[in-house]
């Protein structure tokens, strides 16, 4: 499935140009690389996660990019987990939120454990915004091939949070952002399901080169692998 872009305004959700930027995925608005948006994408790589959520795949070569549903609600939402993300600038880490967003963890830990973020990168970079990868077209146009529902809660959109970016009501997908500043204008309009409780070093590093997703072939920091493990 194709994905509209995604787009997180700062505090605002319509479509259009806010700052002159959107952060795009698969569920949100145009917008260009001043803007404030995020976008979506999934994958990590364990067995040892218990249970593993499943899903039909469509038949493709190398990490499978397009499911022909969301996966069953599989994990425990009285654990807690934590998502280990090795970039090409170094690791950091994050707590899941099970219990406020079950869904959104429950797809998120099933395309981690099936490779599904493996090689993608950090498509859109706004400093002082958010960093925002996941989408397996790297052009804020792509999606795991389905659609999750909203789970926004009351978690703050404060640095180092991290949340769907998505094209609208219940659009979200595979993209993520992390947001680099308090962003109190996102509250209450995208699913917030972790935060990120060490490296947070890597992730303002990764925020300091502003990049626009259209720029497809522009350098990026690459995703090399999500792992994720239950407390």
């Amino acid at each position: 499935m194709v994905h509209n872009q995604w787009t997180l305004g700062m505090g605002v959700i319509a479509l259009g140009t806010v700052a002159g930027t959107f952060l795009a995925t698969a569920g949100f608005a145009n917008r260009s690389t001043a803007d404030t948006t995020a976008h979506r994408s999934d994958s990590v790589d364990q067995t040892q996660i218990t249970p593993t959520p499943t899903a039909t795949p469509v038949a493709t070569v190398g990490p499978t990019r397009v499911y022909s549903a969301p996966p069953p609600l599989s994990i425990d939402t009285n654990k807690q987990y934590t998502a280990t993300v090795k970039t090409s600038k170094g690791d950091f880490t994050i707590q899941l939120y099970s219990k406020d967003a079950p869904q959104t963890v429950n797809s998120f830990i099933f395309l981690a454990n099936n490779h599904y973020y493996d090689g993608l990168n950090f498509n859109r970079v706004v400093p002082g915004f958010v960093i925002q990868g996941g989408d397996p077209h790297g052009d804020a146009t792509g999606g795991p091939g389905y659609t999750l529902p909203d789970e926004v809660n009351s978690h703050k959109n404060d640095p180092g949070t991290v949340a769907m970016a998505n094209a609208g009501p219940g659009t979200d997908g595979s993209t993520f952002y992390v947001d680099l500043a308090p962003q109190p204008n996102l509250d209450g309009h995208y699913t917030v399901f972790g935060q990120v409780t060490s490296g947070m070093d890597v992730v303002n590093a990764i925020g300091q080169t502003a990049r626009d997703p259209k720029s497809v072939n522009a350098p990026a920091v690459t995703i090399n692998s999500i792992s994720v493990s239950p407390q």
